[in-house]
């Protein structure tokens, strides 16, 4: 399904949920909160701590692959000027080892930028797990009906909205684990 459908799809679930409450609140109080899960998601010490590492691994990565591409033209060059001094078959295997280096490289890159991209999904999705389960507590806890994202909201009263509330006791709970886990 493309982003598009996703965001419609979601926009009109939090549609039909929030004509529901409001048909509800005709006969009972309903207790709404809502929360900037763009917030939550970025600014827990969790990913910003991960984000930092992942910035430095792959700006060192890139270092260091710039430092191969480098050599490797450098070496491309050098075969190049040498094409009339070499014999067909020196200059034939010396260019079959420069194709096999540089898809070496470009397998390494790959393989590096699917690490570093595991490892924020990783990250994102324990954060995501994190904020399921503080929100869902916290609902429980002051007797919310519904948590409603604010991104699916024109408008919403400050006093209705947990996201400081939720960053707080995510940060505290990832720390807590982070603790267990020795790292």
């Amino acid at each position: 399904m493309n982003n598009k459908k996703v965001k419609m799809m979601k926009f009109f679930a939090t549609l039909a949920t929030v004509l529901t409450l409001f048909a509800w609140s005709a006969t009972a109080e309903t207790k709404i909160a809502v929360i900037d899960m763009q917030v939550v998601m970025n600014g827990t010490e969790a990913a910003q701590t991960t984000q930092n590492e992942l910035r430095l691994e792959s700006e060192k990565a890139n270092e260091r692959f710039a430092k191969m591409d480098e050599t490797f033209k450098a070496r491309v060059e050098d075969l190049r000027r040498k094409k009339d001094i070499l014999s067909e078959e020196k200059y034939m295997e010396e260019e079959a080892e420069l194709r096999k280096l540089y898809r070496e490289q470009q397998l390494e890159a790959q393989s590096v930028n699917e690490k570093l991209s595991r490892e924020y999904k990783r990250v994102q999705k324990q954060i995501s797990d994190e904020v399921d389960s503080v929100v869902t507590k916290l609902a429980k806890e002051r007797g919310y009906d519904a948590v409603l994202r604010n991104d699916y909201l024109m408008y919403a009263a400050q006093s209705v909205d947990i996201t400081e509330e939720v960053l707080s006791r995510v940060d505290s709970n990832l720390k807590d684990k982070l603790a267990k886990k020795g790292l």
